[in-house]
C-alpha cells in the first residue's frame, strides 16, 4: 500500500466515533472527526473539482470525496458519478466497526431517469457501484442507510458454509412523483464484496394495516423520515409519515435468526423428497416428524408443533387440490410457511393478523438457497399532530415514542407522544448560548433515551 492510501485508511478509521448519516446539503457536506480530520462530500462540475483531471468531461456533474487532516489533503472522485447527467441527492455514511465509508446517491440518466446507486470505500479502494431498484421516474430524497450485524465476533462456519456473523445494510428513501411521495425500504446483505437484495424493497406504507379515514395533514412533513439502530442484533427502526392518511408510523426491521432460515431450507428439501403418491396420512406424519427432529435444538416445542401442524395442513390442501394456485411449488410454499410462522412468533406470539411483512433474500441472488429472512413489522401508528413549519422527526430507541419539532428562527417548538397521544406544543427559546441546532440535538437525545 502506498503512503497516500495508507494515510486515507488511517484517517477514515479514526474519523468517526460511530455510524453517521450526513446528507448532501447544496453542493458540499462535511463532518469533523475526533482527531481533526475532515471527510467531505462535494457535488459539482468535474472541471471545477478536478482542474487537471481527464477522467470525465469538464462539465460532467460528479461527486468528490475529500479527506483533510491539517495541511494534508486528497480528493477522490466517487466512481460512477461521471456516468450520470447529474446527481440530485446524496448521503455519506461511515461505520467505525466495519471501517468502510458508503456513498448513496441518486443519479440522473438522459435528463429523466433517476437511479439510486450505492458505493463504498474502505480506505484503500472503492467497491463497484451497484443500483438499488426503485421508481426510475421518481426523484429520490431523504436518503438514509445504516449498517447492522448479528452475533458480532462469531465467525464460526456452519455445515452449510455460512458464517453466523452477517452484515445487513438497511436503506430508506423517499420517492417523489408529481404531488405524491412514498417512503421505501430495501434491506441489503453484504457478503464480502457483493451486495445482495437490491430488488427486494417495499414501500413502508404497505406494511401498515388498512388505511384509516383520511385526515388533513397540518404542517410540512416532507422530510419526516428517520432511520436509526434499535436494541438487538441486526435490527433498526424507521419512522415516517404516510401523507394520504395523515399517519405517523414507526416500523421495526429485524433480520430473523439464521436458524429459522436453515430450518425453512431443510423443510423445503424434505418436502421435495416426499413420495406424494403414498397415503396422505403417512406423508403428513413424516413431514411433521422431520420438522420436530430438525428444529429440536433451536426452537421450543410449542413453536415446532405449530410449524408441523400448519405445514401438514398445507400438504393436505395441495394434494387434495384445495390450495390457492399462486404459481409456487409445494417446496416453496412449505419454506415460506416455516419462515412466516417464525416471523409471527417474533412479532406477537402466534397471532395470524400481526402487522408485518417478510422479505426473503436469496444469498446467491438466483432465488435459490441459502436464504436470509428479514421481518418488517409495525411498532406504532398514530395520527400526525398539528404542527406549524418544516418538521423534524425524532424516535425513541425502541421506536414506540416519537417527537416532532419545528422552529421559527427564534424558538424551537415540539410535541411528543404521551401515553399514546400527543402532548401540547412546548417551546424552547434560542439564545446565543443555546442556538437552534443545539436545541434540536437536545431534543433528539431526550427522545432517544425514552
Amino acid at each position: 500500500m502506498n503512503k497516500n492510501r495508507l494515510k486515507l485508511a488511517v484517517l477514515l478509521a479514526a474519523l468517526f466515533l460511530g455510524g453517521v448519516n450526513v446528507a448532501l446539503a447544496e453542493d458540499t457536506t462535511s463532518v469533523v472527526g475526533a482527531d481533526g480530520a475532515v471527510l467531505s462530500l462535494h457535488k459539482g462540475a468535474y472541471g471545477d473539482l478536478f482542474p487537471d483531471g481527464v477522467a470525465a468531461t469538464r462539465d460532467s456533474s460528479v461527486l468528490a470525496l475529500d479527506i483533510v487532516n491539517g495541511s494534508k489533503s486528497e480528493r477522490l472522485i466517487v466512481p460512477g458519478t461521471e456516468d450520470y447527467y447529474a446527481e440530485t441527492s446524496a448521503v455519506l455514511y461511515f461505520d467505525k466497526n466495519f471501517g468502510r465509508a458508503f456513498v448513496l446517491f441518486d443519479g440522473v440518466i438522459s435528463g429523466i431517469h433517476q437511479v439510486l446507486n450505492l458505493i463504498s470505500f474502505d480506505g484503500t479502494q472503492w467497491s463497484d457501484p451497484v443500483q438499488i431498484v426503485g421508481n426510475t421516474f421518481a426523484r429520490k430524497t431523504n436518503l438514509q442507510l445504516i449498517l447492522r450485524s448479528d452475533r458480532a465476533g462469531n465467525e464460526e462456519q456452519q455445515d452449510d458454509g455460512r458464517s453466523d456473523n452477517r452484515l445487513f445494510l438497511f436503506v430508506t428513501w423517499t420517492e417523489e412523483s408529481g404531488s405524491s411521495s412514498r417512503h421505501r425500504l430495501t434491506p441489503l446483505l453484504l457478503l464480502d464484496d457483493n451486495v445482495v437484495g437490491l430488488d427486494h424493497g417495499l414501500f413502508l406504507s404497505d406494511v401498515l394495516p388498512p388505511k384509516f379515514d383520511s385526515s388533513r395533514l397540518d404542517g410540512d412533513f416532507s422530510s419526516a423520515l428517520r432511520l436509526q439502530g434499535a436494541p438487538g442484533e441486526a435490527s433498526a427502526v424507521v419512522g415516517f409519515v404516510e401523507q394520504e392518511a395523515a399517519r405517523l408510523a414507526t416500523v421495526g426491521i429485524e433480520a430473523l435468526p439464521i436458524e429459522l432460515s436453515r430450518l425453512a431450507e431443510r423443510v423445503e428439501e424434505i418436502v421435495g423428497s416426499l413420495d406424494l403418491n403414498a397415503p396422505l396420512s403417512l406423508t403428513v406424519n413424516e413431514i411433521q416428524r422431520q420438522i420436530l427432529l430438525e428444529g429440536g435444538q433451536d426452537f421450543n416445542r410449542a413453536l415446532l408443533y405449530q410449524m408441523a401442524e400448519e405445514v401438514g395442513l398445507l400438504i393436505r390442501s395441495v394434494i387434495n387440490g384445495t390450495a390457492e394456485d399462486d404459481g409456487k411449488t409445494l417446496q416453496d410454499k412449505a419454506r415460506a410457511q416455516i419462515a412466516l410462522i417464525g416471523m409471527r412468533a417474533r412479532v406477537a406470539g402466534l397471532e395470524d393478523d400481526a402487522p408485518a411483512r417478510l422479505i426473503e433474500v436469496s444469498e446467491n441472488g438466483d432465488g435459490q438457497a441459502p436464504y436470509h429472512h428479514i421481518k418488517v413489522s409495525v411498532i406504532s401508528n398514530r395520527l400526525t399532530p398539528e404542527v406549524h413549519g418544516f418538521t423534524r422527526l425524532f424516535l425513541s430507541s425502541s421506536g414506540h415514542d416519537a417527537l416532532v419539532a419545528w422552529d421559527d428562527g427564534a424558538s424551537v417548538h415540539f410535541r411528543e407522544t404521551d401515553f399514546g397521544s400527543w402532548s401540547d406544543v412546548m417551546s424552547i427559546e434560542a439564545t446565543s448560548k443555546l442556538p437552534v441546532e443545539e436545541i434540536y440535538r437536545l431534543l433528539e437525545e431526550r427522545t432517544l433515551n425514552r
